[in-house]
């Protein structure tokens, strides 16, 4: 029995640890040294001289980067502890104090529970409120366009979790759950009250952030959030490589963004392991460099939390992006959200723990006690199991038909994969949105319910000449339609970036896979390119002029985009003036961005 109340404890000490919670580790410290004294099997002089020997590992490490030292101070404290409370012991019994602190500690781990709340809500009837404020986590409707207030609105979540908007908090008390997507509007003080109180009574308080307090939204939420024990903390978690990484939890993998951590007391039930970058206000999206230097901090940090708060709780996840339109067809995002509905939700660690001390303080007292203590725990037991079988949310997707998808998650969701952007375009472009199953995630194929099967398959990709002052002089290397297929198939043109900017060819492009996808018939529109014209000009790229020949086609019907050469896409913005772009809409010029000039 001792050693199952160790290992509850140790749990609930991780979950202190990566959550920063200093209270709770000060009570962990004090529980586990408290649970090795309370009638020790162990020498006291064993956990003095074990005790001295991590003390030592801690004082030698004192001076290294990122403070290893507090890891190895804390099981230096647990040995010192237990060693002096079993020798005063010898001189003082202190069995009854011992066993009061195991009570004491029962109960903690219970208060900081969200079992008992979670399993209040499952008996009311959910009613979602969504509460929009500020100018970043927008929810209109997207008008079936690839620009960016599209792609980066939320109002397909709305959709999907079954939220009605409003206004203003003079309602709230009609809902059972508020749900707020990275706001900027600052919250009164009247206001965070409210809401306080509102969760106190039983509130679900749903809040999604992304990383590095970008536009303000962690600054605008932390002071209602440290109302309640918790804080966004302002920063950007990245992997090895400095890009997004893998979030998980005991049993699942999902491939993330880029997401920000938390701190506070909370129950865990999302990590990333990875490293903090800090946010750098003067950067683009507040950014530092995307780059592992000493400067950035490695550990395990909380994406996703939730946090029991009187009858109520408080639902934290860092990563809103993958909630935009333009990411939910990604299968990490969709099984994302419903964690996310349903609170998480987080192992009953706590709740277990408190019945592991129970159950140990027990085991050497009357018989009444002991079977007050058993039925307690039983009790307990059986919430345990209610909350783990507990049905999830139900989501609904029927704003749209549904085409089911299993198979490969990362063939959709990986840097560059072969299907990533295409995915990424479906909520814009499919006729029939596709909703992922659990499935394998090395199948090497993805499979569609109405039997459509993408493969893995490795083709060749078309290269063209990386010259571009030969390639404008050149005639198009492909066809119209080999350059559309090729606009979906090779990784290299394809980008999570677009708008009309993609170029009128990609656009018609994503649009044709996906009715090929759904096998719906549709009439196909013949693109053709106009005579073409060789005409004399400069090329204006990375602050040079250079003078050029350059073969020019329109294309018909869809003026102002232009064919230059073999394939590069341009779009004319004036008379003599064609604007060539990699990606249009990056607000900063890049290496492949240019403009070329001749006289019409």
């Amino acid at each position: 029995m001792r050693l199952l109340t160790l290992v509850g404890l140790v749990f609930c000490m991780f979950n202190a640890l990566i959550c920063s919670y200093s209270a709770g580790i000060v009570c962990m410290v004090v529980l586990i040294a408290s649970t090795l004294a309370y009638r020790p099997t162990i020498s006291w002089k064993i956990l003095l001289h074990t005790g001295i020997i991590l003390g030592t590992v801690a004082l030698l490490m004192a001076g290294l980067p990122h403070g290893p030292w507090v890891y190895w101070s804390i099981p230096t404290a647990i040995c010192l502890l237990a060693a002096l409370l079993i020798r005063l012991a010898e001189k003082y019994p202190q069995e009854r104090v011992l066993g009061i602190i195991l009570l004491f500690g029962a109960g903690w781990c219970l208060m900081h529970s969200s079992l008992p709340s979670l399993l209040l809500q499952q008996t009311q009837s959910r009613s979602l409120a969504y509460l929009e404020r500020g100018h970043w986590g927008i929810s209109q409707s997207h008008d079936n366009s690839l620009v960016i207030r599209s792609q980066y609105s939320y109002d397909m979540v709305k959709k999907i979790i079954g939220s009605r908007d409003i206004p203003n908090l003079s309602r709230l008390e009609a809902y059972t759950d508020l749900w707020m997507i990275t706001p900027t509007q600052p919250f009164s003080s009247q206001e965070i009250e409210k809401i306080r109180k509102w969760v106190l009574r039983g509130g679900r308080l749903v809040v999604i952030t992304d990383h590095t307090d970008l536009f303000g939204h962690a600054s605008v939420l932390n002071p209602l959030l440290e109302s309640m024990g918790l804080r966004i903390q302002k920063d950007c978690i990245l992997d090895s490589t400095g890009d997004g990484g893998t979030y998980q939890n005991l049993f699942q993998k999902f491939k993330g963004l880029s997401a920000n951590s938390f701190s506070g007391r909370g129950e865990t039930w999302l990590v990333e392991n990875g490293y903090s970058e800090r946010t750098d206000y003067s950067k683009n999206s507040f950014f530092s460099d995307n780059q592992i230097s000493d400067e950035e901090i490695p550990g395990i940090y909380p994406i996703g939390l939730t946090s029991p708060f009187g009858l109520g709780n408080i639902v934290l996840f860092g990563d809103s992006t993958l909630f935009a339109n333009f990411a939910l067809s990604r299968p990490s995002a969709q099984h994302l959200l419903q964690k996310v509905a349903d609170a998480g939700p987080p192992l009953p660690f706590h709740t277990g723990t408190a019945m592991m001390l129970l159950l140990f303080w027990s085991v050497s007292r009357k018989r009444k006690i002991k079977i007050l203590a058993g039925m307690i725990s039983f009790l307990l037991l059986i919430a345990m199991v209610i909350q783990l079988c507990r049905p999830a949310y139900k989501l609904s997707y029927a704003f749209s038909p549904i085409l089911n998808v299993w198979g490969d998650w990362s063939l959709a969701e990986n840097d560059h994969a072969k299907y990533s952007t295409l995915f990424a375009t479906a909520f814009s472009k499919s006729p029939m949105f596709p909703v992922w199953k659990e499935t394998s995630r090395n199948s090497n194929r993805i499979v569609f319910s109405n039997g459509y099967t993408l493969e893995n398959s490795v083709s060749k990709e078309w290269l063209p000449d990386p010259s571009w002052e030969k390639r404008l002089n050149m005639n198009p290397s492909l066809s119209m339609e080999q350059f559309m297929t090729a606009l979906n198939h090779d990784s290299w043109l394809s980008s999570f970036w677009f708008d009309d900017g993609v170029g009128l060819l990609k656009n018609k492009a994503y649009e044709q896979f996906w009715k090929q996808v759904a096998q719906v018939e549709s009439k196909k529109e013949n693109l053709k390119l106009s005579l073409m014209k060789q005409v004399k000009g400069t090329l204006n790229f990375n602050g040079i002029t250079v003078p050029v020949t350059v073969k020019l086609f329109h294309i018909q019907g869809h003026h102002p985009w232009v064919i230059l050469g073999d394939w590069i896409i341009g779009k004319e913005i004036s008379s003599g003036m064609i604007l060539i772009r990699s990606n249009w809409q990056h607000p900063s010029w890049g290496d492949k961005d240019a403009v070329f000039q001749y006289i019409p």
